[in-house]
């Protein structure tokens, strides 16, 4: 029975992450390294929850259930945040105009002061 519920985890982790990559693909990210964080942080979380629960509650079943609990809010705020950033593309169009304003901001000068960096001026 053990077995056949790590079986029924791990597929859940693989559909669960190859949807979270595939959601960084279409904003322009890599979508390995969103895949590889959301292993990671489902393994984390779940460890960190199992860990938790052993020692708050008394039923060994009821721990595993904080651990997976922990871990399905964990994959649910790693979307939510990922869903909040913007699309690559986005910063790609701005790229220019960000480009601009620095340079811009960095050009004005200070009535008064020699703003020259040739020496002997």
């Amino acid at each position: 029975m053990g077995i056949l519920i790590l079986i029924i985890e791990i597929v859940i982790v693989i559909f669960l992450a190859r949807r979270l990559g595939t959601e960084a693909h279409d904003k322009g990210y890599s979508s390995i390294l969103f895949i590889i964080l959301a292993c990671l942080l489902w393994l984390g979380s779940r460890i960190i929850g199992n860990f938790i629960g052993i020692l708050i509650l008394p039923n060994r079943l009821m721990s595993l259930l904080m651990g997976w609990l922990t871990a399905i809010l964990s994959y649910g705020l790693f979307y939510y945040f990922l869903a909040k950033i913007k699309d690559k593309e986005f910063f790609n169009e701005n790229e220019t105009e960000w480009k601009k304003r620095n340079t811009a901001s960095n050009t004005n000068q200070i009535p008064g002061e020699n703003n020259s960096h040739e020496p002997g001026q």
